[in-house]
């Protein structure tokens, strides 16, 4: 962190060295959320935030960083989920699920931005059915579901795709279950 943020502050328009020091906030971030420290979390998290921020209103044409700010949006997401704050969770997730759905759209071939759909809508469901919504829920792991069958269709050998999609049917069959 302390190398990239001396490049990053020696060169500020320099876009790599500014998205390096963005996942270097990011990683701390995960760390911090391992050990168990929401609030450290929260600050690392929204570092990182901010430089996506900008460097997605710098090139709103770029993917990668509409991306990162996407992917940042989840990660205060979920550390306000643990933290039991379900309402900016919500508001951070649907967030990141703008960007998702924009990325998705414009290429809609690319299994990336699909996945990513697949997250949003995942965490989105994970938190209605924590907050009791249960139709809500239903409705977001439906999403889910089809846009994880459809990618694990395509690519049937990708390890990946097959466990989100068994993931994505056990918490639907969670939902069936009474009580």
């Amino acid at each position: 962190l302390a190398i990239r943020d001396t490049l990053a502050s020696r060169e500020p328009g320099n876009a790599e060295w500014q998205r390096d020091l963005s996942i270097s906030y990011e990683r701390l971030g995960d760390v911090e959320v391992a050990a168990g420290d929401l609030a450290a979390a929260r600050q690392r998290f929204e570092a990182s935030l901010a430089i996506a921020e900008t460097l997605a209103s710098r090139e709103p044409g770029n993917a990668q960083w509409q991306r990162d700010l996407s992917v940042s949006h989840n990660r205060l997401g979920d550390v306000e989920e643990a933290a039991g704050d379900l309402a900016t969770a919500r508001q951070r997730f649907e967030a990141g699920l703008a960007i998702a759905e924009a990325l998705a759209s414009r290429e809609p071939g690319n299994a990336q931005w699909q996945r990513d759909l697949f997250i949003s809508n995942g965490k989105l469901g994970q938190l209605a059915q924590a907050a009791g919504d249960s139709a809500g829920a239903l409705t977001r792991f439906r999403q889910a579901e089809a846009l994880i069958a459809t990618l694990a269709s395509k690519w049937p050998d990708h390890p990946g795709f097959a466990r989100d999609l068994e993931w994505m049917r056990q918490a639907l069959a969670g939902l069936d279950t009474p009580g």
